[in-house]
Formats: C-alpha cells, structure tokens, sequence
C-alpha cells in the first residue's frame, strides 16, 4: 500500500474554522485540514482515510494507521 499525507481547503465556515483551524495572512483566513490514506495499489482503494485539525501532524496521522489492528502482518506499507 502507498501511504500519503496532504492538506485540503474545506468551506471557510467559523464552525470549521473552529475544529480544523488553518491558515491566515493580511487579508482573509482559509480553513484547512489535513487528510492521510492508504492506497491499495493491487486492488485500486482507498484504505484507512483519515481527516484531522491542519495542526494535526502527518507522522502521528501515519503512527496511528499501524497502531490499529487491521494492519496484517503481510502487508507492505510505503510512505
């Protein structure tokens, strides 16, 4: 499986401003958020999406997917 990390704007509302958090200059605010995922390469699938506050670090994102019991001892994970 390919694991990745990115960021990604979501709708500039205060409730999500509020959750997620973001990014801001002299001029206006963005909401954003951070997303990680494993692809499935074999069977072509997203496994194991995850969206948390933009603050949220990638590495703990990627420490909690192999953490978590679904991961088989015969997978291969790329990061």
């Amino acid at each position: 499986m390919g694991c990745d990390g990115s960021n990604i704007s979501l709708v500039n509302k205060p409730e999500l401003q509020e959750y997620f958090g973001g990014q801001s200059n002299q001029n206006c605010s963005f909401v954003v958020a951070k997303t990680f995922y494993c692809y499935d390469v074999l069977n072509k699938m997203v496994l194991f999406p995850q969206i948390a506050p933009y603050r949220h670090g990638e590495l703990r994102m990627a420490y909690d997917i192999i953490n978590r019991s679904f991961i088989e001892d015969d997978m291969l994970l790329i990061f």
